[in-house]
């Protein structure tokens, strides 16, 4: 696989779909899954790559965890993290956001 090849996909890890071990693309699926699930039409079924990161900080954040814990667990920045609890405290997810007030704790200033 060239460099080029290699640019094109998000991490490396287990396929969401099978379970084999390679390249995964934004969706955490192999190269050939996404491209057969994208012919069928059914590439929308599999979660994007954002979806599964505000997964993980939910769930991390669900330990008590600090955010910068959660950064370095979920391989992304802090201010990430800010970003997708402040959206979630705004409502701009479906509800009132997937942590409790308590969990995330107080309201940071910018």
């Amino acid at each position: 696989m060239s460099a080029r090849d290699e640019s094109r996909y998000s991490r490396y890890g287990e396929c969401a779909c099978c379970g084999q071990k390679g390249p995964l693309t934004g969706r955490g699926l192999v190269p050939a899954h996404h491209r057969r699930y994208r012919v069928q039409g059914t590439l929308g079924d599999w979660p994007t790559e954002a979806e599964l990161v505000e997964e993980d900080v939910r769930m991390v954040l669900a330990t008590g965890a600090p955010y910068t814990v959660v950064a370095a667990r979920c391989g992304i920045s802090t201010r990430r993290v800010n970003r997708i609890v402040a959206r979630w405290r705004l409502g701009v997810v479906a509800g009132a956001g997937p942590v409790s007030g308590e969990v995330l704790g107080p309201v940071r200033a910018a």
